[in-house]
């Protein structure tokens, strides 16, 4: 079932006194370590074909947080796609044939009879179509990228960087709640982005001269000049500071996690994936901007309690109808509590999920069932 929100003066005025939250950090999950490796079948005249699906692995620690408190480190799963050399077959058969990310783990010819080896894990990349995001041209100048404040085009706010990679970095646009600003971005694991070389952009308010709009629902961010600043600082990043066009994100809180659901359909042509915490769609839903793209969504919600003017539950399920709809992949988190409460773990959950789902990816690796470092309370939407 869709749901259509639709809000009025007064829910600006309510919106405009969303509660700014804060708690103690918490620790981030652990990671699973991905052991095991099968062996291909065997069949007489021919070598074994094996396809083994991934299994999970340790990645590096990274920072876990509680709602709104700040940073603690705790490690994170990572999944990693192992598939070994088939067992022998005889004399007059063939050799094994690796067909998934071949591996130098065993014998391939067709005489021996040695079994497989142990291989390590490695890091798995999501499956990508030859589906590219339409990125914007740069038409100006671009903003320098280092960590601090910022105040490009009109457009003010924070920024924090890692080490400049080689086209491989993500980037993610964070929008603050009615009453925060856009210091409130330590709510998310900034080590996750910024350790793989990644930028976070988190703008205060709208762009200057723009005075808000209803795209979002309320007037916190702006509806035009705001995405032109977005595009200019996300071209730049690709061009100048190793961002993959690929790996482009949104998330937020409140009436910015509406703005990062309006964003997931301004902005379809080059975003990835948005994850809004307590935010969703309450206008009704504009075009898609690409409309041959429609970003992975995953809405983080209190449930029945994440009221501030407007059911932040039901905004949620608004986006997750839109998206689902149009052929998307959807999760949603209900954590049961407070507005704009998502946990550290969650978050952490929402940064994975941001890095399985470049712009592009063919079929979700979460299709069968969440990682299960993921919270319990989180599904897949259908």
């Amino acid at each position: 079932m869709k749901f259509v929100v639709y809000i009025s003066g007064a829910l600006l005025l309510l919106l405009a006194v969303a509660c700014s939250s804060s708690g103690s950090g918490q620790l981030g999950p652990v990671g699973g370590a991905g052991s095991g490796v099968a062996a291909g079948t065997q069949s007489p005249g021919q070598g074994g074909t094996t396809t083994q699906p991934p299994i999970s692995g340790n990645a590096p620690d990274t920072s876990g947080i509680g709602g709104g408190g700040g940073p603690i480190t705790g490690p994170t799963g990572g999944n990693t796609p192992v598939s070994t050399g088939g067992a022998s077959g005889p004399q007059t058969g063939s050799g094994g044939t690796t067909v998934v990310n071949p591996i130098d783990a065993g014998p391939l010819d067709g005489g021996g009879t040695q079994p497989n080896q142990p291989v390590e894990p490695e890091d798995k990349e999501p499956v990508v179509t030859s589906k590219d995001p339409k990125i914007p041209e740069i038409a100006g100048d671009c903003p320098p990228f280092a960590r601090g404040a910022f105040n490009f085009m009109g457009l003010s706010g924070l920024m924090e960087v890692g080490a400049k990679s080689n086209g491989t970095a993500p980037l993610v646009w964070f929008w603050h709640g009615t009453v925060m600003a856009a210091s409130s971005y330590i709510g998310i694991p900034v080590a996750m982005v910024t350790g793989e070389g990644g930028v976070i952009v988190a703008p205060n308010g709208p762009a200057a001269g723009e005075a808000g709009a209803m795209c979002s629902g309320t007037m916190i961010f702006g509806d035009t000049v705001t995405w032109e600043v977005m595009d200019q600082i996300t071209a730049c990043a690709v061009r100048d500071y190793g961002v993959d066009p690929h790996r482009i994100y949104g998330t937020g809180c409140s009436a910015g996690g509406l703005q990062s659901g309006c964003m997931a359909g301004r902005r379809s042509a080059y975003v990835a994936a948005v994850a809004p915490n307590s935010g969703g769609l309450v206008m009704p839903f504009m075009q898609w901007q690409d409309p041959g793209h429609v970003p992975a969504v995953m809405t983080m919600h209190g449930g029945p309690a994440d009221v501030v003017g407007i059911s932040f539950t039901t905004s949620s399920a608004s986006l997750d109808s839109a998206a689902k709809t149009a052929g998307g992949f959807v999760v949603n988190c209900n954590h049961g509590g407070m507005h704009c409460g998502a946990p550290g773990n969650l978050y952490q959950a929402a940064i994975e999920f941001f890095y399985a789902h470049p712009f592009g990816f063919d079929v979700s690796p979460y299709e069968g069932g969440l990682p299960a470092n993921f919270p319990s309370y989180c599904s897949i939407y259908e």
